[in-house]
């Protein structure tokens, strides 16, 4: 079976955000669409991490030093950060371009 990770690794996500506010452990963002969304403190981390160069597999990486994800079994921890990615594409907060290769 093949894991959509796998699919997505080497994309970029890039902001499309109009704004973004901070409020307390939640960060604010607007789409283009002027849609609000609360993100938490994962949702926020990945986002906040999002520089327009970094891959997905990078930014995955970044969230696995940071976040302790005890005995759940990576495949399902991938999954779950495919969705997250998703779901900031399908609400209008991030777009993502293919890497370029040198």
């Amino acid at each position: 079976m093949i894991c959509l990770y796998d699919k997505f690794e080497n994309y970029i996500p890039i902001t499309t955000c109009i704004k973004q506010r901070s409020n307390g452990d939640f960060l604010i963002v607007m789409s283009e669409k002027t849609d609000i969304y609360y993100l938490n403190d994962t949702a926020r981390f990945i986002y906040e991490n999002i520089d327009g160069v970094a891959t997905i597999s990078v930014l995955f990486n970044k969230m696995k030093n940071e976040y302790n994800f005890g005995d759940i079994p990576m495949e399902a921890i991938k999954k779950d950060f495919v969705e997250l990615i998703r779901d900031f594409q399908w609400q209008g907060i991030i777009k993502l371009k293919e890497e370029q290769k040198q």
